[in-house]
């Protein structure tokens, strides 16, 4: 995804692209808020980002943003993901719900991430993206269960947590940034807390 980022010579260190997703996603959910959503994400991403290498160049972003949308390039994964996603699944039926383009389901296998999986929702698909009702909605036909027997586990507040507990759903935030560490939302930094928290400690994360 930062390839455009690199052929101009430049590498961003983890920590600064840590802290603009941080930042991003407290100024999207603002926007959101004030419903003055005139920006996508990656947009605002890529300006905090830029600006974290102090560099202004309104093509760069573009290309990154670009590069952003093509959901082959989301195909690195934490190690130990496979297993702690494999626990969970005894536990209850998972699917994906994403704002792709249309293809991440392939991405998904050829990660092994399907495996753990009953379906794969993608916005390029369904013709709705998150937060709208229907995507959630679809998940919920295609698991055959109840909203308020489901959780529905995000990163951005405005996108995933609003859109899942407007249709009823349960919802805990992923936030591996640390953007939310001061809400009172219900909400993990790894993947690994999700199973004790969903189903008590004495199961294996």
């Amino acid at each position: 995804m930062l390839a455009p980022l690199h052929a101009a010579g430049i590498q961003a260190t983890p920590q600064q692209v840590r802290a603009a997703e941080c930042s991003a996603k407290l100024a999207f959910d603002a926007e959101q808020r004030a419903h003055t959503g005139n920006h996508g994400f990656w947009d605002i991403f890529y300006s905090f980002l830029l600006q974290a290498v102090q560099l202004e160049d309104v093509a760069l972003k573009v290309a990154l943003i670009e590069q952003a949308a093509i959901s082959a390039h989301w195909d690195q994964i934490l190690p130990g993901t496979l297993g702690t996603l494999a626990s969970l699944r005894q536990h209850a039926r998972m699917a994906i719900i994403s704002n792709a383009d249309g293809r991440i389901e392939s991405t998904m296998h050829r990660l092994g991430l399907m495996n753990s999986m009953d379906c794969c929702i993608d916005s390029g698909k369904v013709g709705f993206e998150k937060p709208h009702p229907k995507i959630f909605n679809a998940a919920l036909l295609a698991l055959k269960v109840q909203p308020q027997d489901a959780v529905y586990v995000g990163d951005v507040y405005s996108i995933d947590y609003l859109g899942a507990t407007a249709v009823g759903m349960n919802a805990v935030i992923i936030d591996a940034c640390g953007a939310y560490r001061e809400s009172a939302l219900p909400r993990v930094e790894t993947l690994e807390e999700l199973e004790p928290l969903l189903f008590g400690p004495g199961t294996r994360a």
